[in-house]
């Protein structure tokens, strides 16, 4: 057996993302990891292919023919410059009181590095590291970026690399089985293959080269178990397991290499359960159960956890957030309680220490805005939806600095426009050695 076959396929994934040069950090967000895990996995694949260094694990990668021949990791003393070069960082605009703050904080940081520099000039010339931060200045305020070929709501998706995946949903002529793919890099659309069991309410997540979708209803307005998955580097769709249930407007997520899917509904029953199967796509396991039967809700994984928020039981909406421990299979109430309203139909997403839930339907007033929520010290700030409207059954993903929100009904229309939402900031840092 050689050494490309020893590596598992999350490690060649793993290393392939070390090849673009992105730090542990943003390989374990981008694979909804924990930076721990993406330790053990380092190790494990240097030891297997005999490196010592991710420069050299990202030579290897190129000679495996996985990333590019002509890629050069990113060095430490051109990073500044291509940062700069990133598209679409739009300055942010603050606070007079919030730029005091800077000012202060800013001459303080100058006067040490003054310092540091007089005092140890003797030593090595310093390293620029990044540090990457979410913001806390007001306001927050959602950017229209693209329309999405065909208006749509119920749709499946998900992230992959610097491409959101739009599977299926409903348009103004119906169910549909379309894949709409867009480049949030070159901002060009393209088709993909077209999903051979066309739903809406289904639930689409990527593992392993893959994007599972599970469940959702069909034209016919049956609910279904069909499992489908497309594969992403071949543009064609493969036949998965089927769900031991039928369910439509469940939640998903990945963790560890498995495909999570929780809740939803068969129109008669709402259901707490959660099912679990491998990459292998071989059997689908029970994995425990939700602490409240629920569909149409919002999940999200942040700091090790698994939130679960919002969602309709059968007769109305719920207010409560929930959380499921990663590392014991605990689930509890967050501690600052639940949101102050229900919301059901809304996505979530988890940003490095931040919650994010962002629009959603209500049964007795529309809900304009959507929330920002610190779990850790119990901070909410409410944010805008785009155009001040009620916003619900869109769809909702995480790539690089910005949360990017697409379709779903808008007010009341029926919405096709896609906007992002800046929720990362990258500063510069030297640290003398």
């Amino acid at each position: 057996m050689n050494e490309t076959q020893e590596l598992s396929e999350r490690e060649i994934e793993i290393l392939k993302l070390v090849a673009t040069g992105l730090s542990n950090k943003e390989i374990a967000y981008q694979l909804r990891i924990s930076p721990n895990t993406v330790k053990v996995h380092l190790k494990n694949i240097f030891a297997k292919i005999n490196v010592v260094s991710r420069t050299e694990a990202a030579m290897y990668a190129v000679k495996q023919g996985w990333v590019e021949a002509g890629f050069q990791p990113l060095k430490e003393e051109n990073l500044e410059e291509e940062l700069s070069q990133t598209p679409y960082h739009n300055p942010l605009r603050l606070s007079p009181l919030f730029i005091g703050l800077l000012g202060v904080v800013g001459l303080a940081f100058v006067g040490l590095i003054i310092f540091l520099s007089l005092n140890l000039a003797d030593q090595n010339a310093p390293t620029v590291i990044e540090v990457v931060v979410t913001p806390t200045a007001e306001p927050a305020r959602w950017e229209l970026v693209t329309q999405m070929p065909v208006a749509r709501k119920s749709m499946a998706y998900a992230a992959v690399d610097n491409k959101i995946y739009i599977i299926g949903g409903e348009t103004p002529n119906g169910i549909t089985d379309r894949v709409d793919i867009y480049d949030t890099v070159t901002g060009q659309w393209s088709d993909g293959a077209r999903k051979p069991t066309p739903v809406s309410e289904a639930c689409g997540a990527y593992v392993g080269g893959k994007i599972i979708v599970a469940g959702g209803t069909t034209p016919a307005g049956e609910v279904t178990n069909v499992v489908e998955a497309y594969d992403v580097a071949l543009d064609r769709w493969e036949p998965w397991v089927s769900l031991p249930i039928s369910v439509t407007g469940a939640a998903c997520f990945v963790y560890e290499g498995n495909y999570y899917l929780g809740g939803g509904w068969n129109g008669e029953k709402v259901y707490s359960e959660i099912f679990s199967s491998p990459s292998s796509h071989e059997v689908w396991e029970n994995s425990g159960k939700l602490t409240l039967s629920r569909a149409y809700f919002g999940v999200s994984e942040l700091s090790e956890r698994i939130y679960f928020v919002g969602g309709w039981n059968g007769t109305g909406g719920l207010d409560d957030i929930s959380s499921l421990s990663l590392i014991t299979d605990k689930q509890s109430g967050l501690e600052f309680g639940s949101m102050n309203e229900s919301r059901y139909r809304l996505t979530s997403l988890g940003v490095l220490d931040k919650l994010y839930i962002l629009g959603g339907l209500n049964d007795l007033e529309p809900l304009t805005n959507s929330l920002e929520i610190n779990p850790k010290n119990r901070m909410v700030r409410s944010i805008d939806n785009p155009e001040g409207k009620a916003w619900h059954d869109h769809g909702a993903v995480s790539l690089g600095e910005y949360l990017y929100g697409f379709g779903g009904m808008l007010g009341d229309r029926l919405a096709s426009e896609v906007y992002r939402l800046r929720v990362l900031y990258t500063i510069l840092l030297p640290i003398i050695q």
